[in-house]
């Protein structure tokens, strides 16, 4: 089976970028879900992973190049160009993780009851992806 579901010039759209993005959207879906089950707004559940979502890329690279450093020591260029691959799905958790403390913080929220809202999300996030 082949990785890329089609292409369009030099843009291809592959599998596992369709599954990461249904497992970021059925858990947005069930944590919005949950947001409403614990009488939390869900226009703040949506604000949070928009901001987690932008965090965990930026985690996901940087752990990856971190640990990745003699791959990037003399072409630094190459640092930005994720799309050639190399993320790490623990930079990715950790990124989250900063930013909704973050967000927490900033909006006066209990970081604990929008990880519990979370977490599930996160583990059916993983399990498509």
């Amino acid at each position: 089976m082949s990785p890329i579901i089609f292409q369009i010039g030099p843009l291809a759209i592959r599998w596992y970028g369709v599954l990461i993005m249904a497992g970021v959207i059925l858990g947005l879906v069930l944590a919005g879900r949950e947001a409403k089950r614990q009488d939390v707004s869900i226009e703040l559940v949506y604000d949070l992973f928009f901001y987690m979502i932008l965090s965990a890329v930026v985690g996901a690279r940087l752990y990856y190049v971190i640990f990745s450093w003699d791959l990037y020591r003399n072409n630094i260029r190459e640092i930005l160009a994720f799309w050639h691959g190399g993320l790490a799905i623990h930079g990715a958790v950790m990124g989250g993780i900063i930013s909704a403390l973050i967000y927490t913080r900033l909006k006066g929220l209990s970081f604990w009851l929008i990880t519990d809202i979370c977490a599930p999300s996160l583990i059916l996030g993983q399990a498509i992806g």
